[in-house]
Parts: structure tokens; C-alpha cells; sequence
């Protein structure tokens, strides 16, 4: 059976249901297993090798964000096989060489470390719509729509309302079967959709009415506490469009989520950045998670951002 994970984004959500597609179309069973983000890493990896004669689907997750990368290899390895892992995230020569010894194909799409190759700009969904599906038409318009959202297009209705639903809670995994049938909505996912919107608009009031702004050499950051109702994406958007003096937005979330977007002209490389917070990204947009606490609130939230703030200008003067 293939078994799949991947990123909460509409990127991951959308490579899914293309595999499942794929799955469909071969009469080969498979089902999406769970969802990856930052902070349940440990978890996950440990249920994947809990696994018995499966074949591993890892979508849209950079593999520098896991702890101890190579044991969690083999162990999924011993009772499966990894066939398939994307990314289009940064990633190193030596780490693209340890996943060929575990992982049948490692699709890389982002930037080469330390190498003048340049970043293609192909999402998830777009690299397994190539691989798998390259002239199916509900491919095609998934891998779009993703594109619209991941790198900041947002110039399609339906995609901008995807991310939305994605955002509002609601069943992921219907919404992958949902999406591999070429079914882009519903009157139940509207109906969800339209009562998170309202919360969304009370959710960026409360965003902006507790940023706080820190200097950082010649550039200004903007730090807020998010609800979760709002996507990095969303929220870091928001500061950006309501501050103009602010070029780094700064988003935390109370499971200990820490996300940076900057503004367009920024040179600072977020992924560097990221980095101090055991994240990674791309230059332009990062995330991460604050390992120092177990969760965030309003009432730890002065030392949660005087520990970010002492890291950060380490990381300037330096």
C-alpha cells in the first residue's frame, strides 16, 4: 500500500492528492497516513516506522529539520520502502548522498548549499505532477494552484479560497480526496470557510494590536503572537501590508512555532535565520520552533521574546 505524509499547506495537500490520483489510476490502494510540521517530527517518524510492508510517500518537508535523520531512515526502512520524498526547500550535497542510500527517489527542487546551481522554482505539487502525472488535467491545475500560494502569486480566487479552507480545520484528508477527483469545493467547506474568514479578521486585529517592533542593526522587526487560525503565510503578510517601517515579520504561535517573512528588497537570507531556531527555509520566508519553552502565551511571552531578541543580536553582531 502506499502510505503518505506531508506538509498542512495547500503544496502538500495538493502533491497528496495527485499521488492518491496516481494510486487511483493504478489500482493500487493507498491512504494519506498523517501530516508533518515542525514540531511533531519525533512522532511522526515514529509512527511511519511503526509501518509494515508499505510504500513511504514524504511530501513537501525538508529532511534538515529532523533530529538524528539517519537512524529514523533505517528504521522506517527495515519493515518498508521510502520511494518517494520532495522537497523545494534548501538542502546540502552531503544530505541529498545519506537519503540515496534509504530513499528510492529524493526530489529536490530548492537551492543547492554552497553551489552556484540555482533554486528551481517548482513546488511540491509541481514536482510530483511531473514525475507522476505530467498530462493529467487535474494534476495540472493542483500543481497551479499550489504555485499560487507558495510562492506568493495569489492572483487565483480558487487557490486563495483553498488555503483558507485548509486554514479553518477542516478534515484534511477528505479534503486530499476531495481534491484528487478534481472537486475544489463544497457547500460544506464554503460553509466552514465563510465562519473562518469572520475569525480570521478578529484574529489580525489582535495581530497587530500586540506587535511589537525591535531594531536589528539597520533593520526593523516586527514580533507578534499569532491564533492559530492564521497561517504563517497570512500573518506575516499582515504585518508586512500594516507596517511599512517593519522588513522582517516575526509570527509565533503557541505551540512554539516561530515563522520570519521579509519584505520584498530585504537582502537578510531568512533560512540563515531560521537556522538558530533548529528551522530552515528559504531566504525570503523561514520558519522554526522555539524549543526553550513548551508553549507560548501573552503571559510568557516577554521572556519568550527576550530570548529570541538576545539570539538575534548574537547573530548580528556576529
Amino acid at each position: 500500500m502506499y502510505v503518505i505524509y506531508c506538509s498542512e499547506q495547500l503544496d502538500g495537500l495538493s502533491a497528496a492528492a495527485i499521488v492518491l490520483r496516481y494510486a487511483r489510476l493504478r489500482n493500487s490502494s493507498c491512504r494519506v497516513g498523517g501530516f508533518l510540521n515542525y514540531t511533531n517530527t519525533e512522532d511522526k517518524f515514529k509512527e511511519i516506522a511503526a509501518l509494515r510492508g508499505n510504500l513511504i510517500f514524504i511530501l513537501d518537508f525538508p529532511p534538515d529539520q529532523i533530529w538524528n535523520f539517519e537512524q529514523k531512515l533505517k528504521e522506517i526502512s527495515q519493515h518498508n520502502k521510502i520511494v518517494y520524498w520532495n522537497s523545494h526547500h534548501p538542502y546540502t550535497a552531503e544530505m541529498l548522498e545519506l537519503m540515496k542510500k534509504y530513499v528510492h527517489t529524493a526530489d529536490f527542487s530548492g537551492k543547492l548549499k554552497n553551489s552556484a546551481k540555482p533554486e528551481q522554482m517548482l513546488c511540491s505539487a509541481d514536482l510530483v505532477a511531473n514525475k507522476f502525472l505530467p498530462a493529467d488535467s487535474v494534476a495540472v491545475n493542483l500543481k497551479q494552484l499550489a504555485r499560487d500560494i507558495e510562492f506568493w502569486i495569489r492572483q487565483d480566487e480558487r487557490a486563495i479560497k483553498l488555503a483558507d479552507i485548509i486554514s479553518s480545520g477542516i478534515n484534511k484528508k477528505e479534503l486530499i480526496n476531495n481534491l484528487s477527483r478534481g472537486v475544489l469545493g463544497s457547500e460544506k467547506f464554503e460553509k466552514q470557510r465563510q465562519e473562518y474568514f469572520d475569525k480570521k479578521q478578529k484574529a489580525f486585529m489582535q495581530l497587530i494590536n500586540k506587535l511589537q517592533i525591535k531594531q536589528y542593526v539597520n533593520h526593523k522587526f516586527g514580533f507578534s503572537l499569532a491564533s492559530s487560525v492564521l497561517s504563517s503565510a497570512d500573518a506575516g503578510d499582515k504585518i508586512l501590508n500594516t507596517h511599512q517601517a517593519v522588513d522582517v515579520s516575526v509570527v509565533l504561535y503557541r505551540n512554539g512555532r516561530i515563522s520570519f517573512r521579509r519584505r520584498e528588497g530585504v537582502s537578510i537570507d531568512l533560512s540563515k535565520i531560521a537556522e538558530l531556531f533548529d528551522g530552515g527555509g528559504h531566504a525570503y520566508a523561514s520558519g522554526g520552533k522555539i524549543k526553550s519553552f513548551k508553549n507560548i502565551s501573552y503571559e510568557n511571552l516577554d521572556k519568550i521574546l527576550f530570548h529570541i531578541d538576545r539570539t538575534l543580536k548574537n547573530w548580528f553582531l556576529h
